[in-house]
């Protein structure tokens, strides 16, 4: 099973009691990131990583294969050169489907605390590939805030008492803080990811495609594009204008690059083009389509904070 982020096993050695493996040797896991618990992984990007881990899920799920144990010791860390790299690992509960299905059974053992409430039966049934994905869930979070979980205080829980907050669905989403917008953004994937009901959970592969993964260069050509709908449709122009007008910040006066929206506004005046309004979310957009298009600037992620911290203010 070949994939830049699926630990690479190498042989093995056995005799009548022990049987040994030769696999990838990493410099630590997602346990020892979000702890920071390991010097060399402090400087790491968090996000690329945890990309790294999701492609990786996908490729075992394309093998038809449900892991069974995710957990942030499994999910190892290679490092080349100082650059990082995620690497599932631990296969020792995993099985295979076999053709034509899309469920496993047999798999017993795994970790209560990073679990899907249907792992956590009394007996087991059929194993799904959304256990995994629910698993991944817990493992974003926990890693994103540095050894949070969604559990709450799960060092003073038992077992026992984890796996009914688990069951029941009560997690303490108080840790993503609304004031953050990674974390406004992420809580919208997680909740699809950590749904109880399994037809509602999100497959890995989806998973990879939210935003919260997505490049600086995806994020401004995203906001270019809708621009450009707007601009064609006129979409937001009339009857929406809740949704256009937030009249406590004007975005233009918490710019870092004055300068470049001065340059923007002479050029609309010289060309008898509409003036920025600094409450206006299309006016917003516009400028990050113009700027994306004819200015360097386009990928500055003060540019990006701003949409984002904007619209935050306006809700």
């Amino acid at each position: 099973m070949k994939d830049n982020h699926v630990l690479r096993y190498f042989y093995k050695e056995e005799d009548i009691d022990h049987i040994n493996l030769a696999l990838e040797l990493c410099e630590g896991s997602m346990n020892d990131l979000a702890l920071g618990t390991n010097d060399r992984l402090k400087t790491q990007n968090v996000h690329c990583l945890l990309k790294q881990a999701t492609r990786g899920l996908i490729h075992i799920h394309k093998k038809k294969i449900v892991h069974g144990d995710l957990k942030p010791e499994n999910i190892l860390i290679y490092m080349d050169n100082n650059i990082a790299y995620s690497k599932i690992a631990d296969f020792g509960v995993s099985k295979r489907a076999k053709a034509g299905s899309s469920s496993v059974t047999g798999i017993t053992g795994g970790s209560p605390l990073w679990s899907a409430p249907e792992c956590l039966d009394s007996v087991r049934g059929r194993s799904r590939k959304s256990e995994d994905t629910y698993s991944m869930g817990l493992i974003i979070v926990f890693v994103h805030s540095k050894g949070k979980h969604l559990l709450g205080d799960y060092d003073s829980l038992s077992n026992t008492a984890c796996m009914e907050v688990i069951k029941k669905g009560n997690l303490n989403w108080s840790i993503l803080s609304d004031d953050e917008p990674w974390d406004c953004t992420a809580k919208s994937l997680l909740v699809k990811m950590l749904a109880k009901k399994l037809n509602e959970r999100q497959s890995a592969k989806n998973v990879l495609l939210h935003p919260i993964f997505w490049t600086l260069e995806d994020q401004t050509l995203f906001l270019s594009d809708v621009s450009n709908k707007i601009n064609m449709d006129g979409c937001l122009e009339t009857g929406n204008s809740n949704l256009l007008t937030n009249k406590n910040i004007d975005w233009k006066l918490h710019l870092d690059f004055p300068e470049l929206i001065k340059a923007l506004d002479d050029y609309n005046e010289k060309n008898n083009l509409p003036p920025y309004d600094g409450k206006k979310v299309n006016s917003l957009l516009r400028a990050v389509r113009n700027i994306y298009h004819h200015h360097g600037d386009a990928h500055d992620k003060r540019l990006l904070m701003l949409c984002s911290n904007w619209v935050k203010e306006r809700r």
